[in-house]
C-alpha cells in the first residue's frame, strides 16, 4: 500500500464515511497503524486484524484479499475519498431528514401547514453562525490530552459513556474529570447512586493528597478533625464550583427517563456546557410506563441527544458492566460486556472502558511523536467507540495513586 495514498485517504475522509460496517472497522485500523509506523503492509495488517478478531468483521480473508488488488493508487485516490465523501453527503443528507421528521413526531420542530419545517434554513444559519462564534466547537481535556484527541468525546449534541467495573476507581476518575472541567466550563452531573457529599469528600482527598478523607473512622480523631477543617477552609472556593455542579435526587424523587429528561432540558436550557449522568442503570421507567426496558432506554437516550444538541451542550453518562462480564480485565472488554450496551452502542459517540491491570513498566508514547517510554501502568483505558477522531480499539495507559493522591495519571498510548 503506497504512504502517499494511505496519508491522502486518512488525511481525506473519516471511518464514518464509509457506508458498510466492515469498511469502517477495516478504514480505522489501517488509520490507526499508519499513524503509528508511517507505512502499511497488508501481511502485517491481516495479523492485526486476526489478532484482534477482526478478520471476519472485516468480511474475511479471501475479502481483504480483493480489496488489496483494488486498492487505488496515489494517482486516483483523490478521485476514489470524493466519492466516498459525495456517498456519505447523500446519507448524511437522508439521516438529517429522517432526523427532522422524527423532531416533527415528538413535537420538538413545529411543521407548517404545507409541510415543510419552520425556519429550518434559518437553523442552518444559526448553526454555521455558532460554528464560527466557537459556540459548537469540542471540548478538550488538558488533564488527559491523548484521550482528548483520540475521542473528542465532549463534542457538540454527542453522547459520550464512561464504562467500567465496581471497585475498579471508575467514580473517582470522573471525580478528577469533573473538577478539571468545571475550571473553564459549565458542568452538571446528576449523582443517581452516591450523593454530593460522597463525592466532595474525594475531591478533597484528590486536592490535598489527603486521601484519608474518604474514611470516616479517621474523623474520630480530633487531631485529625482539626486537619480536616484546615483543609475546608482552605480549599473552600475551589470546592464550591465543583458541589454546585453536582446534583442529586430529593426522598420523594424518583430517577425516571421522564424526570431526568427534565433535568437535562432545565440544564442545558440554562447554559450548562457538558451534562452527565451517574450511573445510567439508575434510571428506570416510571409506574404504568408499558414500553420495554430497551425501547425505553433508546427513547431516552436519543431525547437527550436532541435536547443537547438543540442548546448547543455535550452529554455523558457514567455505566456499569453487564453482569457477569465476558472480559473486562487489562482493557480487554468489548461492546457487550457493558450495561445497556444496545441503546448506547447505537446511539453513543464515544465510549471508553476502565479498567486495571496489574501493576508494571509498559511501552506508551504520546501523540506528540515523542519517542517510546517506559512507564508504570496499573488502569487501562480501552477506547470502544470513537465516532468523531481516530482512536476507536486503542488503549491508554494510566497511573492510580492509591497510596496517596487518588489521582490518575494519563502515562501514554499502550504499544
Amino acid at each position: 500500500m503506497e504512504p502517499a495514498a494511505a496519508r491522502i485517504a486518512i488525511e481525506s475522509v473519516k471511518s464514518t464515511d464509509f457506508y458498510l460496517p466492515r469498511h469502517r472497522t477495516l478504514f480505522r485500523v489501517l488509520q490507526q497503524l499508519f499513524m503509528k509506523y508511517g507505512t502499511l503492509d497488508e501481511l502485517y495488517v491481516g495479523r492485526v486484524l486476526e489478532h484482534n478478531r477482526l478478520t471476519d468483521q472485516c468480511g474475511g480473508l479471501d475479502y481483504l484479499g480483493k480489496i488489496v488488488i483494488d486498492t487505488p493508487s496515489a494517482a486516483n485516490v483523490e478521485n476514489y475519498c470524493s466519492e466516498v465523501l459525495r456517498r456519505a453527503s447523500e446519507r448524511a443528507e437522508i439521516e438529517r431528514a429522517h432526523k427532522i421528521l422524527q423532531n416533527v413526531k415528538r413535537g420538538l420542530v413545529q411543521p407548517k401547514s404545507n409541510g415543510t419545517v419552520v425556519g429550518s434554513l434559518a437553523a442552518m444559519d444559526q448553526e454555521i453562525a455558532d460554528i464560527r462564534a466557537g459556540k459548537r466547537v469540542y471540548i478538550p481535556i488538558p488533564l488527559f490530552p491523548q484521550l482528548s484527541r483520540a475521542t473528542r468525546m465532549f463534542s457538540v449534541g454527542k453522547l459520550a459513556a464512561i464504562c467500567g467495573g465496581a471497585g475498579k476507581g471508575k467514580s473517582l476518575f470522573t471525580t478528577q474529570l469533573l473538577m478539571e472541567l468545571q475550571k473553564q466550563w459549565l458542568v452538571a452531573m446528576l449523582e443517581l447512586e452516591d450523593g454530593v457529599v460522597f463525592h466532595t469528600r474525594r475531591s478533597l482527598s484528590q486536592i490535598t493528597g489527603i486521601q484519608d478523607f474518604t474514611r470516616d473512622e479517621w474523623f474520630l480523631n480530633d487531631d485529625n478533625f482539626a486537619v480536616y477543617n484546615e483543609a475546608k477552609r482552605t480549599y473552600a472556593e475551589q470546592l464550591k464550583p465543583f458541589m454546585k455542579s453536582l446534583h442529586q435526587l430529593h426522598r420523594d424523587e424518583k430517577p425516571t427517563f421522564d424526570f431526568v429528561l427534565e433535568w437535562i432540558r432545565n440544564r442545558a436550557s440554562d447554559g450548562v456546557q457538558i451534562i452527565g449522568i451517574d450511573p445510567f442503570t439508575k434510571l428506570r421507567k416510571a409506574a404504568g410506563d408499558r414500553r420495554q426496558m430497551h425501547d425505553a432506554q433508546h427513547e431516552f437516550i436519543v431525547d437527550a441527544i436532541n435536547i443537547v444538541e438543540r442548546y448547543n451542550s455535550r452529554f455523558f453518562m457514567v455505566t456499569h458492566p453487564r453482569k457477569p462480564t465476558k472480559s473486562g480485565r487489562n482493557g480487554e472488554a468489548e461492546m457487550e460486556d457493558i450495561a445497556g450496551s444496545a441503546a448506547i452502542g447505537n446511539h453513543a459517540r464515544c465510549i471508553i472502558w476502565y479498567g486495571t491491570t496489574q501493576e508494571k513498566e509498559m511501552d506508551v508514547r504520546t501523540l506528540e511523536a515523542i519517542p517510546v517510554q517506559t512507564r508504570r501502568v496499573n488502569r487501562i483505558v480501552k477506547i470502544l467507540k470513537a465516532n468523531e477522531s481516530y482512536g476507536a480499539g486503542m488503549k491508554l495507559g494510566y497511573f492510580f495513586d492509591a497510596e496517596k493522591t487518588l489521582k490518575v495519571t494519563e502515562q501514554g498510548i499502550i504499544e
